[in-house]
């Protein structure tokens, strides 16, 4: 597979050119390519307040769990 070297607000990124242009993250070669089977929108009052506190703020109160099944999986090399 070809690859691009990309940077994304300061993270490097590989962009590996197949059909989808799915990324990989240089620093975890292992990408897991999967499909979307089920999305859920996540209610972060219904966590415990510590964890809300160290990783939740005002800006980012919720967020969506997505369950999916693996396609495929490669390495960047």
């Amino acid at each position: 597979m070809e690859a691009r070297a990309i940077n994304v607000r300061g993270v490097p990124f590989f962009v590996i050119d197949d059909e989808y242009g799915i990324p990989g993250i240089r620093e975890f070669p292992l990408t897991l390519e999967c499909r979307v089977l089920y999305q859920e929108e996540q209610d972060a009052s219904k966590l415990p307040e510590e964890i809300r506190r160290q990783f939740y703020s005002i800006e980012t109160s919720e967020h969506t769990a997505f369950y999916g099944e693996i396609v495929t999986a490669y390495i960047i090399e």
